[in-house]
């Protein structure tokens, strides 16, 4: 107990020593990652996340240096960073965005349409402006990465805070991180409000603050990526049957316990993941009406994988992910990385290939395809 309280202590300190690193204001919006000349290439606009580093590339550093070394992919693209301060709301940020591609795109009459490639809360900025002529008319393909479309139920403190008892020594510590990120946060639990679109949570639950969630684009032009990891393993077990995957997308990934959320700020938003993945109802983590596991279940520690999908249905996961199933074009699911995995491209919940050694990690929804990494599958989809 005494460890425990010296522990929470120890980490109270060290959070109030963490800042969010602030974003240069004399830098332009949209900014290149070299000096060569567009000349001809394709100009692919980078859209970073909520917790965004400068020293790395607004955490695209991992990325860049897998696209840089690809000679095919130097000849036809040129990188641009978006960058913004994620304190802003997604309006004010979306704005921002809207109004950097309109002077942007006006510089290249004559040239080919741009590319987006938008991280977690990136791709909510470009979902928010996704009805615009200068996205509609002068962008031929995004892609998504982990984005909340839907929300997350991290932004419902009701359900966060009965996660994590007040009566505990961790409980207390969470509690503490929880309140404090939605105060570097301030706009978070409006712009990230779960919208409860299957209605998994009770109505009492389903937030005050949730948000109401554009329909998908019914174009080619998007392609949504989203993974999960799970604590249960009877659940990816029971997804993977569902979707009829091989016998070799049956095994679940070993979780793997993580530092705590508080000693690490650049997991600050993501310290409850733990709970969210084990999140089970009714103490079986299956759905109230008993068809199948919650879509809360399969969730990356920050947002379900039908928030990322940008699923807008009512039907059961299984079902859902069956339709994509038989028509998968445009969305990639993976299983075993966590939200952070996403910039760093490793692994903390392990998967059979990743214990192996390898960074590599398979498509469930195209189970044909060889697996890359996390930085492979998105040049893949880039290069096609």
């Amino acid at each position: 107990m005494v460890k425990k309280l010296l522990l929470a202590v120890m980490a109270v300190l060290l959070l109030l020593a963490c800042r969010i690193p602030a974003l240069a204001q004399d830098l332009p919006a949209l900014a290149p990652t070299d000096d060569t000349p567009l000349n001809h290439r394709i100009p692919l606009i980078l859209v970073h996340g909520i917790n965004p580093k400068e020293g790395q590339l607004y955490n695209w550093r991992h990325y860049v240096d897998a696209f840089m070394a690809d000679p095919g992919f130097v000849r036809r693209y040129k990188i641009y960073l978006f960058h913004f301060a994620p304190r802003q709301s997604i309006p004010e940020n979306s704005q921002l965005l809207l109004q950097t591609l309109n002077t942007f795109s006006a510089t290249l009459p004559d040239g080919p349409p741009m590319r987006i490639v938008a991280l977690s809360l990136g791709g909510n900025l470009v979902q928010a402006i996704a009805h615009q002529p200068v996205i509609t008319g002068h962008v031929d393909r995004i892609i998504t990465l982990a984005a909340p479309f839907h929300g997350t139920p991290l932004a419902d403190p009701p359900w966060i805070l009965a996660e994590h008892p007040a009566w505990t020594p961790s409980g207390i510590a969470d509690r503490f991180v929880y309140r404090t990120a939605r105060k570097m946060f301030p706009t978070f639990a409006h712009d990230y409000g779960w919208d409860n679109f299957d209605g998994v949570l009770p109505p009492a639950d389903a937030g005050s603050e949730s948000i109401s969630v554009s329909v998908r684009p019914a174009s080619p032009q998007w392609m949504t990526y989203g993974s999960f990891f799970s604590t249960n393993p009877d659940a990816q077990i029971w997804l993977a049957r569902q979707m009829g995957l091989p016998a070799a997308f049956l095994e679940a990934p070993k979780p793997l316990r993580r530092p705590h959320g508080l000693l690490n700020k650049h997991r600050l938003m993501i310290h409850a993941q733990e709970a969210m993945a084990g999140l089970t109802l009714s103490g079986t983590g299956k759905s109230r009406n008993n068809s199948g596991f919650s879509a809360m279940v399969f969730n990356d520690g920050v947002g379900p994988v039908a928030s990322a999908l940008w699923l807008k249905t009512d039907a059961p996961l299984s079902e859902a992910l069956k339709a994509l199933g038989s028509n998968p074009a445009g969305v990639r699911m993976f299983a075993g990385l966590d939200h952070a995995d996403w910039v760093e491209g490793t692994f903390r919940y392990k998967t059979k290939e990743s214990q192996a050694g390898s960074p590599q990690v398979r498509d469930w929804l195209h189970p044909d395809e060889p697996p890359r990494t996390v930085f492979g599958w998105v040049l893949h989809d880039l290069m096609q």
